[in-house]
């Protein structure tokens, strides 16, 4: 079989098709909590417009009502499932705009890079919301590289409308659509000003959603608090620190490539060193030979390829300010393969390709299969016992996730029972508490994460209180446990 075969689209969609089921096939069963917070809204029609994400919920709720009359489904995995399709939309609309800039093997193996990066397969195969504003800011692109070669206004309409969409279905996207505003004002002035007046249609759909749903004045101030509203709650925060220049590496990397804690559970931890150790050679070898790497030019020629390193860098630097937040980087592999010309030139698509099949084979033995056969912390066990328990207080170690799964299974949003802990400094209804407490404290196995070194590990509960394990359950990593929490005042003060 000859490279010809390879360069067909038939083939590149038989690829394209393999990846979507892939996707389909291994949904993850350890849900994120904001997958479950968005999946309990969609599944009792709660908080249909977020600011953050404004058209996603309300999407995913009209599927899911069509969808429900006729068949009763599972409503992550019915959100896992568009996810999936969506995904492999990415991947035909990348293919497209390879097709347009690159020739022989590269649109192929650039939309493979795309489709077995960790930062795309992971949310792939999630309730998360970082897959649908991806498929339309690559539309967006596709359009914007058709109107660079033709000038037509039917294209530049189809750039603005893909980008305005992109960013009403996740706001992230945002620096994505002010890049091609960028590369079109340096292409031609009049083309960036319609790009932009067309583009009105975000602040004027976020405004009828204010005014209409949210039953705010129509005013600038209520458009700015509404879309900041993230951060104005706290929720959000952006900082430079030192934790951002560690974590921004380190999340770029797991964009590509899944490294976690939680592998030395798996392996063992000199075996996780040494396939970590053997896994990293062959990919950088492979990336090595794969590219011929020269000092970039601003040819205007190249005005596609610099206008998406403008949208990489400004996505990575957004990224950066969110503590190295990884979800914000969901679209750095399909900016990734769209700006390498700029930079390098393909050498061998053999190495090209044995960097994305070890990429493929590590994501999908670490990462996407054992989410989808293992259930790494139960927590549908912690709250069928909180449930059981009625009239109680739980303390969980991770709060969202606990919460938002309780929300999912009964439809009761933020449930008093559950405490929130800042560093595990308990609060004083706790310590002076008449009903039961329990917790889940001494219940897992502690991995180095993001969220460990963001939050650290906080006060030592153990000195201010008594646990008495009242519960067992079986998780993936072994059987955990539920004490019972009782708090000493006299020390606690």
């Amino acid at each position: 079989m000859n490279q010809r075969f390879f360069n067909t689209r038939f083939f590149a969609g038989l690829v394209i098709a393999l990846l979507t089921l892939v996707y389909i096939l291994f949904p993850s069963e350890n849900c994120s909590a904001d997958a479950l917070c968005y999946a309990a809204d969609v599944r009792y029609g709660n908080n249909l417009f977020q600011p953050h994400h404004l058209l996603y919920t309300a999407f995913n709720h009209v599927i899911y009502r069509a969808v429900n009359t006729i068949i009763a489904i599972d409503v992550l995995h019915l959100m896992a499932f568009v996810n999936a399709l969506f995904a492999g939309g990415c991947l035909c609309v990348l293919y497209k705009i390879l097709g347009l800039r690159q020739q022989g093997l590269s649109p192929l193996l650039g939309m493979l890079f795309l489709g077995c990066s960790f930062g795309f397969m992971r949310f792939s195969v999630e309730a998360e919301t970082y897959i649908i504003p991806l498929f339309f800011s690559l539309l967006a692109t596709y359009s914007y590289c058709r109107h660079l070669t033709t000038g037509s206004i039917f294209s530049l309409v189809g750039v603005s409308a893909a980008a305005a969409v992109s960013v009403l279905f996740h706001q992230i996207h945002l620096f994505w659509a002010v890049a091609l505003f960028f590369g079109l004002f340096v292409y031609n002035k009049r083309s960036a000003l319609l790009y932009a007046f067309l583009a009105l249609v975000v602040p004027a759909t976020y405004m009828a959603v204010i005014v209409l749903h949210e039953g705010l004045s129509c005013s600038l101030n209520s458009l700015w608090r509404y879309l900041a509203s993230y951060y104005y709650s706290g929720e959000g925060h952006m900082s430079v620190s030192a934790v951002n220049l560690l974590l921004t590496p380190v999340s770029l990397f797991r964009t590509f490539v899944q490294v976690h804690g939680n592998l030395m559970y798996f392996t063992g931890v000199v075996l996780s060193i040494v396939l970590l150790g053997v896994v990293s050679i062959i990919l950088a070898v492979c990336a090595f030979r794969s590219w011929r790497f020269f000092k970039p030019s601003f040819k205007r020629e190249l005005l596609f390829e610099w206008t998406m390193v403008a949208a990489f860098a400004l996505q990575l630097f957004f990224a950066f300010l969110s503590d190295g937040n990884a979800e914000f980087m969901a679209m750095l592999p399909a900016l990734f393969v769209l700006a390498l010309p700029v930079f390098a030139t393909e050498r061998s698509p053999l190495c090209r390709a044995v960097f994305v099949g070890c990429c493929f084979v590590w994501n999908m033995a670490v990462a996407i299969v054992p989410q989808h056969i293992l259930n790494y912390y139960n927590t549908q066990a912690v709250v069928k016992f909180v449930n059981e328990k009625g009239n109680c207080k739980f303390l969980p170690v991770d709060y969202y996730t606990i919460v938002n799964r309780n929300y999912y299974e009964t439809g009761v949003d933020l449930d008093p029972r559950f405490v929130r802990m800042e560093k595990w400094v308990i609060p004083d209804s706790i310590a002076n508490c008449k009903v039961p407490v329990y917790t889940d404290r001494n219940a897992y196995p502690v991995f180095y994460s993001r969220g460990t070194l963001v939050e650290g590990e906080g006060t030592d509960v153990a000195k201010f209180a008594h646990f008495k394990p009242v519960f067992s359950f079986s998780g993936a990593f072994g059987e955990y446990r539920i004490d019972s929490l009782s708090v000493n005042p006299i020390m606690f003060q």
